[in-house]
């Protein structure tokens, strides 16, 4: 019998998880969700079978929910919510002094409101879908975030970090580009980290968000939509 109440332990410690993970709080009744039994041998068998059973699903609903948390439905890049946790990474390494250097790139998409009024919003989602494509493409070896509508970071690393003028510029010469063929436009602005002045990731962020506003503006004299 107390080897069955430790088995019923373990069953309403998982659902009580589950719940926890998937943003519900469990009431009194959730949090005894398996039902005192008898200590027979099939009740025992049983048991164990509820057991593998809610494992199995509780690893699959977690999967599920970490999922969509950190990744964008849109897009499938990251999300914002993992840009933040990304955010919190980087300003302890900076405070442990174990990050001396790293860039960060600002992306704005140009003319999606302008695509949703005249073709719809679905013209627009694809849109925004071609426009990511094109920021993974050139920064293929960096993390790309999705942080808003039609807003878009990338923390620079490796080999990307290491050409990032060029690639800034293959950035500008490829929207420059679709602006004549009507494809997607992406204003991006590149900022690096400077350990005399920046005290968080959040001081890098605000440099290249400003450099990347002087390229919208210059595209948008050059023909694109903002």
């Amino acid at each position: 019998q107390k080897q069955i109440g430790s088995i019923q332990g373990q069953l309403n410690d998982m659902a009580i998880t589950l719940m926890n993970e998937m943003g519900n709080n469990p009431t009194e009744e959730e949090s005894n969700p398996v039902p005192p039994s008898s200590g027979s041998a099939d009740s025992m068998d049983l048991l164990e079978d509820q057991i593998k059973s809610m494992q199995t699903e509780l690893q699959t609903q977690i999967a599920q929910v970490h999922g969509h948390a950190f990744q964008d439905g849109l897009t499938g890049v990251k999300s914002k919510q993992a840009f933040i946790n990304a955010e919190a990474t980087v300003d302890q390494k900076l405070a442990e002094g174990t990050l001396s250097e790293f860039g960060l790139v600002v992306c704005d998409v140009n003319g999606l409101k302008h695509v949703n009024d005249t073709k719809g919003h679905k013209a627009g989602d694809e849109y925004i879908r071609q426009a990511c494509r094109m920021v993974c493409d050139i920064f293929s070896h960096s993390p790309v975030y999705r942080i808003g509508g039609d807003e878009f970071t990338v923390i620079l690393t490796d080999r990307d970090y290491e050409n990032r003028e060029v690639l800034m510029y293959r950035l500008h010469y490829r929207s420059l580009a679709h602006i004549e063929t009507g494809d997607a436009v992406v204003s991006g602005g590149l900022a690096e980290y400077n350990p005399n002045n920046d005290q968080s990731i959040r001081d890098v962020f605000e440099r290249a968000d400003a450099t990347m506003y002087k390229e919208k503006m210059l595209l948008k004299s050059l023909g694109a939509t903002t």
